[in-house]
């Protein structure tokens, strides 16, 4: 995934608050856990066509995370 991201060619920034209206969450069925896509955000180009799905979920009180795939739509 590294790889990817560092042969992508444009910079990518820190999420604006409108990259949250263009992600996807959806919950998974047999778990307390939600999946999350999230498309990145270049310097150049804003909304890039890279999207990082990550799983989230909560154990022993703390909120974890973990990155699943990183892929281009």
């Amino acid at each position: 995934m590294g790889a990817w991201a560092r042969e992508y060619p444009a910079t990518f920034i820190p999420l604006p608050p409108e990259a949250w209206n263009h992600a996807n969450a959806y919950s998974l069925a047999d778990d307390d856990a939600w999946k999350v896509d999230v498309d990145l955000w270049s310097r150049e180009n804003g909304r890039s066509d890279m999207t990082l799905q990550v799983t989230i979920w909560e154990e022993a009180g703390a909120i974890t995370l973990t990155i699943d795939d990183l892929h281009a739509l």
